[in-house]
């Protein structure tokens, strides 16, 4: 008996509740977006929306000039337009790209992780920390990284994935 006046509330719950309503928004955004082929990770906190992939714009819409972006642009999260840009690249101009952001507990650093030996005009191969406010490059650059996939942040650890292999740093 108790069974089935449960069940009987739930069936007269479920009457009560409207069914939920999907729409199509008639006109699309005005998102900012990347020329490249890619994004490959988008990492976001309430004031900023980061994209790191393979790309050298972020344009307003296809076919506009919009700002040089070499694979990390900082957008902002409100209005979508661009806060900072940076150049992640190989300094031969060989092909580069990120493959994976993540932030610092607390948002004080943004990790960047990829296929790279320069950020901006300085040294930094396949990994770098950035001041995720302005896009300045920080201090922290390990060395030996020789290839980097995928990254994660544990306290003032930062682990960092590539290949086969998994490697422990300190930030």
């Amino acid at each position: 008996m108790r069974r089935s006046g449960l069940v009987l509330i739930c069936a007269l719950l479920i009457g009560l509740v409207p069914p939920a309503k999907a729409g199509v928004i008639p006109t699309p955004d005005a998102t900012w977006m990347v020329d490249g082929p890619r994004v490959q990770d988008i990492v976001a906190t309430e004031s900023l929306v980061f994209l790191g992939g393979e790309f050298t714009r972020a344009i307003p819409e296809i076919g506009s000039a919009g700002v040089p972006s070499q694979n990390l642009v900082a957008l902002d999260a409100v209005t979508s337009e661009p806060v900072w840009t940076q150049k992640i690249r190989f300094a031969s101009g060989a092909a580069s790209m990120v493959w994976d952001l993540e932030l610092a507990p607390g948002g004080r650093i943004l990790y960047v992780c990829g296929s790279f030996d320069t950020v901006g005009a300085t040294s930094r191969t396949n990994v770098a920390a950035l001041d995720p406010a302005t896009g300045r490059l920080l201090p922290w650059a390990p060395h030996g990284v020789s290839g980097c996939r995928s990254l994660s942040t544990l306290g003032d650890g930062v682990f960092v994935g590539g290949g086969s292999s998994i490697r422990a740093m300190m930030s």
